[in-house]
């Protein structure tokens, strides 16, 4: 069993799983000195360079799984759950996809992620997007936890066309993932 913390929350990934915390690993740090700031007129704009939280493999399919927990903190982060999260996810999504082919071909990427990143670009099998959410119960009128009726997922879905993923949105109570468990963390 692989076990994983991340927002305050503790990910259990059973025997049939290999992951890697991507944004610590030392792929991502090897591409992450590209970061840097841009001019827009006046003023600059940071570019730095994201990444999911974790990569995996199971069965041979690639899942690139980003973590938001936004319980106890909604309301705060309402506009950000609508209007950005799409936008955050498909940029993680961007860089860690160029990450990892980077790292496959200078050899930084352990079995079997290497390979499972060398079939989404030799064979087309799909990569699995999951954003693992948690929020405060949303009221009756927001369905966008809904899974397979989800504007987020939609526009995460539309962000990532070019990559043609299977997008999953899931949480505790919708887990969407075989053989992970998630419970949360108390605070600190």
């Amino acid at each position: 069993m692989i076990q994983l913390d991340e927002s305050r929350l503790r990910f259990e990934f059973g025997e049939s799983w290999m992951v890697v915390r991507y944004d610590k690993s030392s792929s991502f740090r090897s591409i992450s000195v590209l970061n840097g700031e841009l001019w827009d007129g006046d003023a600059p704009r940071n570019q730095g360079t994201k990444a999911v939280d974790f990569v995996a493999v199971r069965e041979g399919a690639l899942f690139l799984i980003e973590v938001k927990n936004f319980e106890g903190h909604e309301r705060g982060t309402r506009l950000r759950l609508e209007r950005e999260l799409d936008l955050e996810i498909g940029l993680k999504v961007r860089d860690t996809v160029a990450g990892l082919v980077g790292g496959v071909r200078s050899g930084m990427l352990p079995e079997p992620l290497a390979s499972a990143v060398a079939r989404v670009a030799d064979d087309g099998q799909k990569v699995h997007v999951v954003g693992w959410i948690e929020r405060d119960d949303p009221p009756p009128s927001k369905r966008w936890m809904t899974i397979g009726d989800d504007p987020v997922e939609d526009r995460i879905k539309q962000r990532l066309r070019w990559l043609k993923p299977k997008v999953l949105l899931c949480s505790r109570e919708r887990p969407g993932l075989v053989d992970v468990d998630v419970t949360r963390l108390a605070r600190d």
